[in-house]
């Protein structure tokens, strides 16, 4: 038979192994966060077919609603009519390039 001390040594073991591991979460979710937030803010710093646009007032900020994550994981609705316009800006992240080039070929079909 487990002694209470023995007991309460596992209990705490636990409850560090559970806390080191929603510490891990955390870091994995913040490190995709940031990310996320580096790929927009370098679309809308260094994409020249953004930044002209914005800068001439042609577009707005407002104009964009999101990014193909949100928008293939419907956080955020696509096109709403034919006179919308949904666009895709590469900033040379290959893995958004082979999703928007899986969708598009999956709506070809």
């Amino acid at each position: 038979m487990l002694t209470v001390e023995q007991v309460m040594a596992s209990h705490k073991a636990n409850i560090e192994t559970l806390l080191g591991l929603t510490s891990k979460a955390f870091e994995g979710v913040e490190k995709i966060v940031d990310l996320n937030m580096t790929a927009s803010k370098a679309a809308l710093a260094e994409a020249g077919d953004l930044v002209q646009p914005l800068a001439d007032g042609t577009m707005k900020r407002s104009h964009v609603l999101g990014e193909l994550a949100q928008l293939v994981r419907a956080d955020i609705p696509g096109r709403q009519s034919a006179q919308e316009i949904t666009l895709f800006k590469s900033v040379g992240t290959a893995l958004e390039d082979l999703a928007a080039a899986r969708m598009v070929l999956a709506g070809s079909r």
